[in-house]
């Protein structure tokens, strides 16, 4: 659901229950072809990547919401260098990273299962 409030021009974009809040001046495009909502299984210790083509010299933001209490972890990886771009390895259940791509290009995102004993069902998004 988007919501827009003109006065402010803030947008707030509402996926799984988590807010994305783009403020005035942010200058931001994310996925290219527009936001990217995949709801995901994962079991124990397990790794899932996705290749997302994200705009370039815009703000790029991914999550993960974890419908459980496993300990996921996120990591964007520019596959030209194997180069970790951006990351979440708190241990929180639910995992957010923010950068900007320098040129439009695809990304690997990453998403792991760092807990060895349960598996979890989550929602991965993009902006």
């Amino acid at each position: 659901m988007l919501k827009i409030k003109p006065l402010l021009a803030i947008a707030t974009i509402l996926v799984g229950g988590a807010a994305i809040t783009a403020l005035p001046g942010t200058s931001e495009a994310g996925r290219v072809g527009g936001p990217m909502v995949r709801e995901v299984f994962i079991g124990k210790g397990q790794y899932e990547v996705f290749m997302v083509r994200f705009e370039g010299g815009k703000l790029a933001k991914v999550g993960v919401q974890n419908a459980g209490t496993a300990d996921l972890d996120i990591r964007i990886i520019d596959p030209a260098t194997l180069k970790v771009v951006a990351q979440d390895l708190s241990t929180d259940n639910d995992a957010h990273v923010k950068f900007m791509p320098p040129v439009t290009k695809d990304y690997m995102v990453l998403v792991h299962n760092f807990s060895k004993n349960k598996a979890a069902n989550y929602v991965l998004f993009t902006n």
